[in-house]
């Protein structure tokens, strides 16, 4: 055990007292200690309260506004104590034993930087079934960065979440980092449930693509400069 790396994980919150619960159980959990890290984004509906129920396992850190989603990833980035970093999505959870897979998986190999496995969907409705895993990089489906374990050094190197980027931040993040060359180790065992539900974030299709636009146009404009 003394050889695994330490591991934060960040979870964003708003208005997220309805899952969180969850979420926060799932990384407890972990065979391995992790420091556990939940950013309330301005929430009306008590999340602080229910999150701070969990006692001193739970570093909880409170937005008096929000502030959107970088913003609080990056909050959650500068409190962080591991030299691996996680996410995870207030409705979603980690899978049991994940922790200590991936953590011998980074001991074994200390060159490798960022690891990703897949994900199951579950239907609030009870329909399961394993998410898309595509070899491909970037993938047709980028994986969710909840599924991905990465070294605090990627960070160091690449810097935090655009904040301007409410809803696109992981895509331009895993942009920047293929761009930089970074190597993502794939493996294929289900690390994260991504629970489907009518409050999803994504369901604004709209404004999800409004976001993705701008992180391409920030992709090619970098591109552009890099040319010169």
């Amino acid at each position: 055990m003394t050889n695994v790396p330490f591991i934060s994980a960040i979870i964003p919150a708003y208005n997220a007292r309805r899952f969180i619960g969850d979420a926060i159980r799932s990384v407890l959990a972990q065979p391995y200690g992790v420091d556990l890290i939940v950013v309330d984004d301005g929430s009306t509906d008590g999340t602080s309260d229910l999150v701070a129920g969990f006692g001193k396992d739970v570093h909880l850190i409170r937005l008096e506004q929000n502030e959107g989603l970088p913003t609080a990833l990056n909050r959650g980035l500068e409190q962080a104590r591991g030299s691996i970093i996680g996410f995870l999505d207030a409705d979603d959870t980690w899978a049991p034993g994940r922790g200590r897979m991936e953590g011998q998986l980074f001991s074994r190999m200390p060159d490798m930087v960022a690891l990703w496995g897949r994900t199951r969907i579950v239907f609030l409705d009870g329909e399961t079934r394993d998410g898309i895993s595509s070899p491909a990089w970037p993938p047709a489906f980028y994986p969710a960065l909840g599924s991905m374990l990465i070294r605090r050094t990627v960070f160091d190197r690449l810097g935090q979440f655009d904040p301007s980027l409410r809803h696109a931040q992981d895509f331009d993040f895993l942009a920047r980092a293929k761009e930089a060359h970074v190597p993502f180790h794939r493996h294929e065992d289900i690390v994260l449930t991504w629970r489907r539900h009518a409050m999803n974030m994504t369901n604004n299709v709209k404004r999800d693509r409004d976001y993705l636009a701008s992180a391409i146009r920030h992709a090619l404009q970098r591109r552009r400069a890099a040319a010169f």
